[in-house]
């Protein structure tokens, strides 16, 4: 069972795992994700443009410093905060596979899912 995010690496775990002694899967509310949408989030979140600390954090793994962390970076809900390379990729690299939709088909056993609306997040 997964919730969101969570929900996606349910959907990611079954499709890699196909002889897992898992049977059934329940997702609820299983993240989408589309490479503008992801763009324009972060642009009306963080008030600035994705493409500088995605280029950072690749740069980063490329030079295999990965745990390194990227100060004064928007992440996730967090406004000048830090996230180590890894962990932005994580959230930010574009990937097809953050799309649970897209991974579903990959799933050889049953499937639960639970779709809903809207999250509204709370400040504080």
């Amino acid at each position: 069972m997964g919730h969101s995010r969570g929900g996606n690496q349910v959907t990611r775990f079954a499709a890699e795992r196909k002889n897992s002694i898992i049977s059934e899967f329940l997702l609820i509310a299983p993240t989408t994700w589309n490479r503008q949408r992801a763009i324009a989030n972060y642009k009306k979140i963080h008030a600035s443009e994705l493409a500088e600390p995605l280029f950072r954090a690749e740069r980063l793994v490329a030079l295999d410093k990965s745990k390194e962390l990227i100060e004064n970076i928007g992440f996730l809900y967090c406004k000048n905060t830090k996230a180590s390379a890894e962990g932005f990729l994580s959230y930010y690299k574009p990937d097809e596979w953050f799309n649970s939709v897209s991974v579903i088909e990959n799933v050889l056993v049953p499937l639960l899912v639970i779709a809903g609306g809207r999250i509204v997040l709370t400040k504080g």
